[in-house]
């Protein structure tokens, strides 16, 4: 009788220590998909603020190029700044719908390991784009905002034109990558390692 009783007790110990590793790995699993999570959402709101930003900086732009479409050069420039707000705006919401459809909680490692992969790709492709069509965005603006608020035109003097959009350009592309470089490169690497860890925490 005695060993029936220490064989139930050991059975119900393992049944419980059994559990109560269950829970502390569902703890640690849940744990580190929040802070992956936590980590992705930089981007996220990034790409929220840009979007909005888009859409102001633009309005603004094409109402000032149409202030000044007597003169059919500018109104040139205010239509290509309008198309290309308009296809920065659309990779903006494709981006945010990508991020957004990241299912941290509720997808096995590995699913979840090849959406944070995909959607890399995926923005990478979409930032390439972005970037191709920068200068001509920024070489669109300076001449309007310049006529704008220095009553400068800048098509009568090329040299100060190419000097001004050469200076802005490469000031605002090492915004644009140290912008990329910190709120998307190193959160993907830090929320892909974080995925990577608990990966081969599961199995151990």
């Amino acid at each position: 009788m005695e060993m029936d009783d220490m064989k139930y007790t050991w059975e119900q110990y393992d049944q419980h220590l059994s559990q109560r590793l269950q829970v502390d790995e569902e703890k640690i699993r849940n744990s580190n998909l929040f802070e992956t999570q936590e980590q992705m959402e930089y981007p996220l709101v990034s790409e929220k603020v840009d979007l909005c930003g888009n859409i102001l900086v633009t309005t603004i732009l094409l109402a000032l190029a149409l202030r000044l479409a007597d003169d059919l050069r500018y109104l040139a420039l205010g239509l290509i700044i309008a198309a290309i707000g308009v296809i920065y705006a659309t990779l903006s919401l494709k981006k945010i719908k990508l991020l957004k459809r990241i299912n941290y909680f509720h997808s096995p490692i590995v699913k979840l390991q090849l959406e944070l992969a995909s959607t890399k790709r995926s923005i990478l492709r979409m930032r390439k784009l972005e970037m191709a069509l920068f200068p001509l965005y920024l070489t669109s603006l300076i001449p309007i905002t310049a006529a704008t608020f220095r009553g400068a035109d800048l098509f009568q003097d090329t040299t100060i034109f190419i000097a001004q959009a050469a200076g802005a350009l490469i000031l605002a592309s090492l915004g644009v990558f140290l912008i990329y470089k910190y709120l998307y490169d190193k959160r993907f690497k830090k929320a892909e390692e974080m995925i990577s860890r608990l990966k081969e925490f599961e199995q151990e």
